[in-house]
């Protein structure tokens, strides 16, 4: 495929001195549509060039490998490759995309379950384990371990989740815990399973309050490379209103200070927050919450 493309009369050729790869990328900036490799790997199927020539290739699942491949760069693969794929892997691979770009929980795991073969690599396994926590399962207990091994982070998180649907609150809690602690010294857990955390500790929470401080303590120190830091500190601050507000908001409200999020919910808490407190930045939050209550449109109905 690659001398083909030399070949043909128009070819560029990147160089140090023209890197036109480089200034190519730019100018795609902002663009939609599917991904660049994605589309050369489907020319590649189409010239027959997909795989590298081999004496045999005996032992080698070509369909596993596609998977493997869609799993790791992006799972963007055009319908024309996804149709030359065998049901079974087209149906692993909508598993994959379901639950990790689509969210839809029961369909990745009706999907799933179809599979006979085992999770093949990490992400496999996290989403194997997620999605039988996800129906408070313990079938979901051995994937979990064996996702510690790579992940522990992410094995603390579905176990949380395994915990929450099995309204474990207190072992949710302390799985939820142990994944702060991870989280602020790994940078490598997949960004979803850091999310999904902070909502598992609102779910919590919400219904069992007792376990607000500690999971607030939790929170107190930013995740490595300071990942989702202002949604952590954002539910910093909505801890607080379920153990102790007057204490603990000024904390939260300060880490974000000066450049607050401009949403009615947090300028009210933080000017609530500053009054109760008598606290010297009480005029600022209090003109940022009648400017943008000012701008606020005007209702279609009275009310």
């Amino acid at each position: 495929m690659a001398r083909v493309f030399a070949g043909r009369p128009l070819a560029e050729i990147n160089t140090d001195d023209r890197n036109i790869v480089e200034f190519g990328l730019a100018r795609s900036v902002g663009r939609g549509g599917s991904g660049l490799v994605a589309d050369i790997r489907e020319l590649a199927r189409t010239m027959g060039a997909l795989h590298p020539p081999l004496d045999t290739d005996a032992g080698i699942a070509w369909p596993a490998v596609d998977t493997a491949w869609a799993n790791f760069v992006g799972l963007d693969t055009p319908v024309e490759g996804m149709r030359a794929l065998p049901q079974i892997e087209q149906q692993r691979q909508e598993a994959l995309r379901r639950y990790y770009q689509a969210g839809d929980i029961a369909g990745a795991r009706d999907l799933w379950r179809q599979q006979s073969e085992p999770p093949r690599d990490p992400s496999e396994l996290a989403m194997a384990a997620d999605l039988e926590a996800e129906a408070g399962s313990d079938t979901a207990l051995p994937l979990i371990e064996q996702l510690r091994g790579y992940q522990p982070a992410e094995a603390d998180t579905v176990l949380a989740t395994l915990r929450l649907r099995q309204s474990k609150l207190d072992e949710a809690a302390a799985a939820l815990e142990s994944a702060m602690a991870r989280y602020r010294v790994d940078p490598w857990p997949v960004l979803r399973f850091k999310q999904k955390a902070l909502a598992l500790i609102n779910v919590v929470t919400s219904s069992d309050p007792g376990q607000a401080r500690r999971l607030f303590d939790a929170l107190r120190q930013p995740f490595s490379v300071r990942a989702i830091d202002s949604m952590r500190v954002l539910l910093m601050a909505e801890l607080t209103t379920r153990f102790d507000f007057k204490g603990a908001c000024r904390e939260p409200m300060g880490a974000v200070e000066p450049h607050v999020p401009w949403t009615a919910a947090f300028l009210v808490m933080r000017r609530n927050c500053y009054q109760e407190n008598n606290d010297p930045r009480l005029a600022a939050a209090t003109r940022d919450l009648n400017d943008f209550l000012a701008h606020e449109p005007l209702a279609l109905v009275p009310r």
